[in-house]
C-alpha cells in the first residue's frame, strides 16, 4: 500500500466551528458551576453530583476545543 493512495484526515466537526464550539461549552460549564456554589451546604450529595459532573465534563470539551483552535492538535 503505498502512502499517496490513503485519504486526508477529515474531522468529524469543521474546525472553523472550534472557537464557537469552546465558546458554549465553557459558558455552559460556568453557569453550572455557578448553579452549584449556590447549592446550601446541606444538601444531598447526589444533588451536588449532578451540578457538579455536568459542569466539569462541559469545562473539559471547552477545553479541548479551546486547544483545538488555537492549533494545539490534541
Amino acid at each position: 500500500m503505498d502512502t499517496k493512495d490513503l485519504l486526508d484526515f477529515s474531522p468529524p466537526i469543521p474546525s472553523i466551528l472550534f472557537p464557537t464550539l469552546a465558546f458554549l461549552f465553557f459558558l455552559a460549564g460556568f453557569v453550572l458551576t455557578s448553579a452549584f456554589s449556590f447549592i446550601p451546604a446541606k444538601v444531598s450529595m447526589i444533588k451536588e453530583l449532578l451540578f457538579a459532573i455536568p459542569a466539569s465534563i462541559l469545562l473539559g470539551f471547552g477545553s479541548v476545543f479551546l486547544s483545538l483552535s488555537v492549533g494545539i492538535y490534541v
